[in-house]
C-alpha cells in the first residue's frame, strides 16, 4: 500500500518554495541593480579614458614630429603651458546668410575651441583648417578648404558666454547642391605641432533653393 499523504506533504513544501522563487525572479534584485549601475559607470569611465588616451597619442605624435624638425620644450615645461589635447565645435557653429537680399546660405561660420587634457576650452595658439564636404556627391565632394594661419588666429578668438572659440568665417568656394554637409575642422597647436580634428553634419539652405 502506498502513502497518499506523503506526496501531499511534499507538494505542500515545494509549492510555497516555487512561489518564493518566482516572486524573487519577478522583482528586480537590489544587488543586481546596483551591479548594473556600477558596470555602466565603469563603461563610461573607460570611454572617457579611451578619448583621453587618443588625445595623448596625438600629442605624442606631434611632439615627436616637432623634435624631428627643430626641437621643443621638455615635458615638465609643457605642463606649465596651455597646450591643446583636442578641438571641438562650439554650439553656434552652422550656416550663415551673408546676403539677406538673396535666398539661401552663402557659407558657414565655424566656432572651434581647443581643449586641454580635461576637455576644458583653452585659448591655445595654433593654425586652423576648415573643410566642407557633400557626401551625397561621389567624386570631388569637397566644397571648400579654408586656412587660418597661427599669426592670424589670436584676433579671431571670441568669448561666448562661459566658453570661448575661434570664429572662422567660410564663404562658399563651391556652391552646395544638397542641404546635408559634413564639416571638418583641424587645429595644429603652435607649440607642440600636434594636430587635432573634429567633424559634424550640418544642415544648410543651398543658395539656389527659394
Amino acid at each position: 500500500m502506498g502513502h497518499p499523504a506523503l506526496p501531499r506533504a511534499i507538494a505542500g513544501l515545494v509549492f510555497p518554495t516555487l512561489l518564493i522563487l518566482i516572486g524573487g525572479c519577478a522583482s528586480p534584485n537590489k544587488a543586481n541593480v546596483e551591479l548594473r549601475k556600477k558596470v555602466q559607470a565603469l563603461e563610461e569611465q573607460v570611454a572617457t579614458l579611451k578619448q583621453q588616451n587618443g588625445s595623448q597619442q596625438q600629442m605624442i605624435a606631434g611632439l615627436q614630429n616637432s623634435r624631428a624638425t627643430g626641437g621643443t620644450l621638455p615635458a615638465p615645461e609643457l605642463q606649465k603651458l596651455f597646450v591643446a589635447y583636442g578641438v571641438k565645435f562650439a554650439r553656434l557653429t552652422g550656416p550663415v546668410d551673408l546676403d539677406p537680399q538673396r535666398p539661401g546660405d552663402e557659407g558657414v561660420r565655424v566656432y572651434a575651441s581647443p581643449m586641454d587634457e580635461n576637455g576644458t576650452t583653452i585659448q591655445a595658439a595654433g593654425s586652423l583648417v576648415v573643410e566642407v564636404f557633400d557626401l551625397d556627391i561621389k567624386d570631388e565632394n569637397r566644397l571648400g578648404r579654408w586656412e587660418f594661419p597661427s599669426p592670424d588666429s589670436k584676433k579671431l578668438w571670441h568669448s561666448l558666454l562661459l566658453d570661448g572659440a575661434y570664429e572662422l568665417m567660410c564663404p562658399w568656394q563651391k556652391t552646395p547642391m544638397h542641404p546635408n554637409l559634413t564639416l571638418k575642422v583641424s587645429f595644429t597647436d603652435e607649440l607642440t605641432q600636434a594636430t587635432f580634428t573634429a567633424q559634424k553634419v550640418i544642415q544648410v539652405q543651398p543658395p539656389h533653393t527659394p
